[in-house]
Parts: C-alpha cells; sequence; structure tokens
C-alpha cells in the first residue's frame, strides 16, 4: 500500500476512532478494531470496524482525489468515553439530549454557567492557595522571560488558568 493510499484511509478510520482516545490509544484501538482489505486487481479499499463494513474507498487512474462512500454513518463514534457515559462531553460541559440542537446549551447549563456560586467550606481557601501558586509562576514568567507577547500570553493563559480552576470548584460542589 502506497503511502497517499494509507494517508486517505487513515483520514477515514480517524472519523470512526472515539475522539477522547490519545494517539496511542487511537493506534491501539485501531489495531483492535479495524480491518481493511482490498479487492484483488482493483484500486477499492474496504473498511471493516469490529467485522461491520463501513466505508469504501476507490480511487480512479490519474485521480487526485479517493472516491469514498460510507455506508453507516450512525457508527460514530463506536465507543462513548468514561464521561459521555455519564452525560458529559469531553470537554466537561453537558451533553444534549437526544432531539436538541448541537449548538445551544441546555438551560441547566447556562444556568449552572451563570449564577452565582457562594463559597462554601474549604472552597475560599483552596480558591486562596490556586491563586498563591500561580502568583509564584506569574513572578517566576516575570523574572525568566523577556518582555514578549509570548510572556503576556504565558500570563494571560495562566490566568485564564486560575479562573477555570475556581470555576471548576465553584460549579460543581
Amino acid at each position: 500500500m502506497n503511502k497517499a493510499v494509507q494517508h486517505d484511509l487513515y483520514r477515514v478510520v480517524l472519523e470512526y476512532v472515539p475522539p477522547w482516545l490519545s494517539l496511542k490509544g487511537r493506534e491501539e484501538w485501531a489495531n483492535e478494531h479495524v480491518e481493511i482489505r482490498k479487492n484483488k486487481g482493483s484500486p477499492v479499499w474496504h473498511l471493516k470496524i469490529d467485522g461491520e463494513r463501513v466505508a469504501m474507498v476507490s480511487y480512479t487512474p490519474g485521480g487526485s482525489e479517493p472516491a469514498i462512500t460510507r455506508y453507516d454513518n450512525d457508527r460514530k463514534p463506536a465507543i462513548k468515553s468514561p464521561r459521555e457515559e455519564k452525560g458529559m462531553s469531553n470537554d466537561g460541559s453537558e451533553t444534549e439530549p437526544a432531539g436538541v440542537d448541537r449548538g445551544r446549551v441546555p438551560i441547566d447549563g447556562l444556568d449552572r454557567r451563570f449564577t452565582y456560586h457562594a463559597p462554601k467550606g474549604t472552597q475560599p481557601e483552596r480558591y486562596i492557595k490556586i491563586r498563591a501558586t500561580a502568583k509564584e509562576l506569574a513572578e517566576l514568567l516575570e523574572r525568566l522571560c523577556p518582555a514578549s507577547r509570548e510572556r503576556s500570553l504565558a500570563l494571560t493563559n495562566l490566568e485564564q488558568a486560575v479562573m477555570w480552576a475556581n470555576a471548576s470548584i465553584a460549579r460543581n460542589e
């Protein structure tokens, strides 16, 4: 199999690989679940996942792009991540119930995001510890990095990391 064919098949396989897996995990998943067969004497490749045909990739002589036929688009992804099993997406937000537009956040998710969360229990101490540790890192960056756009971005992203860490505590406890 030449590199161009391999690349095209890999692109199709990636559509079916669970997106939450690491690069090594994707490779292992593909080795375990994916089967690729070529028709003898023909420029057609068949892609199977767990024994089920999901796509056919064919090449025309002199053609630059392969023709890809998908047999079952409902198969993506083949496996749910542990977070998805609990009803959360991989970025931490809630997943939509069936029939809800993908671009919309559920109302309860909006409420959680845009409601004041009064500190309780040990939260204030943890907020202080996160901010103090981030401040130490910010001071280190100020000392070690030359004044530049990159240092400014590093400080901005550090500030953002503190904000999201504190939001994680406030919103989820």
